[in-house]
């Protein structure tokens, strides 16, 4: 499995457009807390910034697609990321169609695009990613807010040697 942690960071790129996913995600609120998972397990425990997956997590979205793996990552307990991975055109072609039906045209405008972004970087974000090669793909939540005290966090750990503050 690859580690999500380190990912999340790349993905603060400066994103800006229509609407994003302000209410949250798969029934969750932002900043909620890991028990409103329900049943989980850790995939992945770096100190304060925890993943997890659902042991009954629902993988189709709609009625034509379906999801591969769900993972919720959490900073210090509260819900800041929910990457969701998917395979084949066929998925692709079905999320991007729900995803600009829910929150409209986003930054990238063509039909034919391979990816897509969403939100408000001051806010919740998301992106739709397709890599052909691969036939694989990405569907990444963030709520920029939480996100963001992450990298402020180990900047203070290198400065001082200690996430005692």
């Amino acid at each position: 499995m690859r580690a999500r942690l380190p990912l999340l960071g790349i993905f603060l790129v400066a994103i800006a457009s229509a609407r994003g996913p302000d209410d949250g995600v798969r029934g969750l609120q932002w900043q909620s807390a890991p028990s409103a998972l329900g049943t989980y397990k850790v995939i992945e425990d770096q100190g304060d910034g925890k993943c997890y997956e659902k042991t009954d997590e629902d993988l189709s979205v709609g009625a034509t697609a379906k999801l591969s793996h769900v993972t919720y990552c959490y900073y210090r307990d509260r819900l800041y990321a929910v990457v969701m991975d998917y395979e084949g055109y066929i998925n692709f072609s079905a999320l991007r169609r729900a995803l600009l039906e829910k929150y409209g045209k986003g930054m990238n405008e063509s039909p034919y695009a391979e990816s897509n972004f969403w939100g408000d970087p001051q806010g919740p974000t998301l992106s739709l990613l397709y890599d052909p090669e691969t036939d694989k793909g990405t569907i990444t939540y963030l709520c920029a807010p939480v996100a963001d005290e992450r990298p402020r966090d180990d900047k203070k750990t290198a400065e001082t040697g200690s996430r005692c503050r």
